[in-house]
């Protein structure tokens, strides 16, 4: 319970001891929700710049072989 309160109190600035139980899950439930969008995002966003950098750094090797 410490660690949700401590995320309810630092990314809503609300006191969670004011909330229902409903409001508290709720609020909780949206950090959750809102956390993995952002966790896919950036993995997806990592991902492109991987494939972008593999996919240049293989064009290059192959350009120096082929020019031997």
């Amino acid at each position: 319970m410490q660690k949700i309160n401590a995320i309810l109190r630092y990314h809503y600035r609300i006191d969670p001891d004011e909330l229902s139980d409903q409001e508290y899950a709720q609020k909780f439930q949206d950090w959750v929700y809102v956390t993995r969008v952002k966790n896919d995002t950036q993995i997806a966003l990592l991902e492109n710049t991987l494939q972008k950098v593999l996919y240049k750094l293989t064009n290059e090797i192959f350009t120096a072989l082929n020019s031997k």
